[in-house]
């Protein structure tokens, strides 16, 4: 493994350590704020095993977009493996996974739950049909950016970064998760 991969590992699970021990009783939505809808995100085209809870199923997420320099480009709404033009740019975005309580392993990244714990969605930004870059996206850490997000593989830089603003059609379960 290069040392650039074990540099996101390790500061991608401090920070979901740092968010996860942070107390925020707000937090948890009810699942009435998140009406269901027929369609739902699944977990084709997952590319890790998720050894705690299955990706959670969700209708759209609503999130702003900002380009390297900070400067706002765009407020979108993406749907599960369906690809949106961003306006102003040559590129599309595609909502690849979406994770309720998202946890990096040595494996990479798995749902440690389906209570909305520490939200994350891995968003791919395409130029002609092509993947070049992807990114992830937390929603208590709105913007993050992080170089070598992408991985090992030759990719483009595209500065890219998103904050959620909203999250329709996902369920949580009534019953409060066990401390």
């Amino acid at each position: 493994m290069n040392s650039k991969a074990i540099v996101f590992i390790v500061v991608v699970v401090v920070i979901g350590l740092a968010i996860y021990f942070l107390p925020d009783t707000d937090s948890v939505k009810p699942a009435a704020t998140y009406p269901a809808q027929e369609q739902g995100m699944s977990q084709a085209g997952s590319e890790h095993e998720h050894t705690h809870a299955p990706l959670s199923d969700i209708d759209s997420l609503k999130v702003a977009v900002q380009d390297s320099t900070g400067a706002e480009l765009a407020t979108l709404t993406l749907v599960p493996h369906q690809s949106i033009a961003l306006p102003g740019t040559e590129y599309s975005l595609h909502l690849a996974e979406f994770y309720t309580h998202f946890m990096m392993e040595e494996s990479g990244p798995v749902n440690a739950s389906p209570y909305p714990e520490n939200p994350a969605a891995r968003i791919e930004i395409q130029k002609d049909g092509e993947g070049v870059d992807y990114t992830w996206t937390f929603e208590r850490i709105p913007y993050f950016r992080m170089n070598s997000m992408g991985g090992p593989h030759n990719r483009e830089s595209t500065g890219l970064a998103f904050a959620i603003l909203d999250v329709y059609g996902l369920l949580v379960p009534s019953a409060t998760p066990n401390p």
